[in-house]
């Protein structure tokens, strides 16, 4: 029988499988191990990119003891996985500022990155009891519950989409403990709903309902179209096809928009 890898392995790898499948495998970077002084440095446990925009993923997770750990110990254990993610993070901006590397997709192609000293950290928890812990505030960092992260990427539906939404989350000021970022996605899709009604042909920035099946239907039909470019990237060199299936990713697929568009 084959060993299951560890369970912090499991999880990096579910947080880079749930951004490739409902975005691209072509904006998820694999992590890399660089040298760094007289040892080596992982850079992230993976990474988001679409144009110049990115995010630094770094994930962690608490393996379930024998006895449940009290309130208290789960919050302090997030609390310093936490911590010692966003450091991971700053690291990683950092080396890949001073070391240009290049890195490869869950596709399969390797390429060289944009700058990434504009993007933050996502540092994705998962804690069996999954308390409901603060962070301080960090500009540069968004602290997600593994099942936050999920639910995010099922709203949005591109990778555009989640890098825009973690800019725009830290940029808001809007606080909310892990495990509650509903809460924060709610008051930023209302307000886009808000601005946008009564304004024909404009839609939400953020979706403010989970998709319904005409919805989850175009956005199947853009995903094909994605997976069909991709097949012809051999063809017309990775740079030509990734601005194809960036500009086909950045286009909103709820349906009044994409009326316009098919049209």
């Amino acid at each position: 029988m084959q060993k299951q890898p560890p369970l912090g392995t499991r999880i990096e790898e579910l947080t880079r499988h749930l951004a490739g499948v409902f975005g691209l495998p072509d904006f998820v970077y694999l992590p890399k191990v660089v040298s760094h002084g007289p040892g080596v440095r992982e850079l992230s446990d993976g990474l988001l990119v679409v144009g110049n925009r990115g995010l630094i993923l770094q994930s962690k997770s608490r393996r379930p003891g024998d006895r449940p750990d009290s309130v208290e110990k789960a919050k302090r254990w997030c609390l310093k996985e936490g911590r010692s993610g966003q450091r991971q993070g700053a690291g990683t901006r950092r080396t890949m500022r001073e070391q240009m590397e290049p890195f490869m997709s869950v596709r399969g192609y390797e390429r060289m990155l944009p700058d990434p000293s504009s993007w933050p950290t996502v540092v994705i928890i998962w804690h069996p009891d999954n308390p409901a812990v603060e962070f301080p505030a960090a500009p540069d960092t968004m602290f997600i519950a593994l099942n936050d992260w999920l639910h995010l990427h099922a709203m949005v539906r591109s990778t555009t989409g989640v890098i825009a939404y973690v800019e725009r989350a830290l940029a808001s000021g809007i606080s909310v403990p892990l495990g509650c970022e509903q809460d924060r996605y709610q008051a930023l899709a209302g307000g886009d709903l808000r601005a946008s009604f009564g304004m024909p042909g404009t839609v939400p920035g953020l979706p403010p309902f989970f998709p319904d099946d005409r919805t989850l239907r175009l956005a199947a039909l853009f995903e094909s179209l994605m997976d069909h470019a991709a097949k012809e990237a051999d063809r017309v060199g990775t740079e030509t096809y990734l601005r194809i299936v960036e500009a086909l990713d950045r286009t909103p697929t709820e349906p009044e928009s994409t009326d316009l568009i098919l049209e």
